[in-house]
C-alpha cells in the first residue's frame, strides 16, 4: 500500500503503469533517462540484481519471457558476475534460453544467449561442445553455412560422446545438400556411420 501511495504521482503522469502483479515505465525512453542518472556499477548492480530475481521467477513461470528478460540483465551485468556458482547457474540460464528462442524460431536472439553463456566461461557440466553444436544449429537456420561447417568440422575432431558427434556429422551432410555437393553429403553420413 506505501508503494502504491509513493507511485501514485507517476501513475497519474503515465510514467509507468501498474497492474495486479507488475510495475512497468510506460515508456522504454522513461527506464533510460533513470538509469542514465546512475554510475555504471550502479547500473551493473540493478541489472545483476534483477537478473538474479528473474532468474527464481522464471524457473516457476510457464512461458519464456521471465527466461528472455532474465537473460538480458545477465548480458548487462556480465562484468559484475563474480563467484563462480553464480556464474555457472547464468551460464546454464543463458543455455536454456537459447534452446528456448531456437525453438520458437528465433534464431539470432539464440545466437546472443550463447555468446552470454560463452562469455561467463567454461564448465564441465556444460561444455563448449554443447554450446557449439547448439551454435551450429542457429547458423545453419540462418543460412550461414560456411560458419555451420567450420563449428561442425570443430565439433567432429574434438572430445565428445557418439550421440553429440551423429548430430554434428548429421549437420554437415546437411550444408553439403544445400551448397548442392550430395557426393561430399554421402560421403560424410557413410564415414560416420562406418564409425557407429
Amino acid at each position: 500500500a506505501e508503494i502504491l501511495y509513493q507511485l501514485h504521482p507517476a501513475v497519474v503522469a503515465q510514467l509507468i503503469t501498474i497492474t495486479q502483479d507488475d510495475y512497468a515505465f510506460t515508456h522504454d525512453r522513461v527506464q533510460e533517462a533513470a538509469f542514465a542518472l546512475l554510475t555504471p556499477d550502479e547500473t551493473r548492480r540493478i541489472h545483476l540484481t534483477t537478473a538474479s530475481v528473474l532468474a527464481q521467477a522464471a524457473r516457476h513461470a510457464a512461458g519464456n519471457d521471465l527466461l528472455f528478460r532474465a537473460v538480458h540483465h545477465v548480458t548487462a551485468a556480465l562484468e559484475s558476475i563474480e563467484p563462480a556458482p553464480q556464474r555457472q547457474m547464468f551460464r546454464e540460464l543463458s543455455l536454456l534460453a537459447a534452446r528456448r528462442a531456437r525453438f520458437t524460431g528465433d534464431y539470432r536472439s539464440a545466437l546472443t544467449y550463447l555468446h552470454t553463456a560463452r562469455a561467463l566461461g567454461h564448465d564441465a557440466a556444460t561444455p563448449d561442445f554443447t554450446l557449439d553444436t547448439e551454435e551450429a544449429e542457429c547458423q545453419l537456420a540462418t543460412g550461414q553455412l560456411d560458419k555451420t561447417r567450420q563449428l561442425c568440422e570443430g565439433l567432429l575432431i574434438s572430445p565428445g560422446g557418439l550421440a553429440d558427434k551423429a548430430l554434428a556429422a548429421l549437420l554437415l551432410a546437411e550444408v553439403c545438400m544445400r551448397q548442392s555437393d550430395p557426393h561430399l553429403a554421402l560421403e560424410t553420413a557413410l564415414r560416420w556411420l562406418g564409425v557407429f
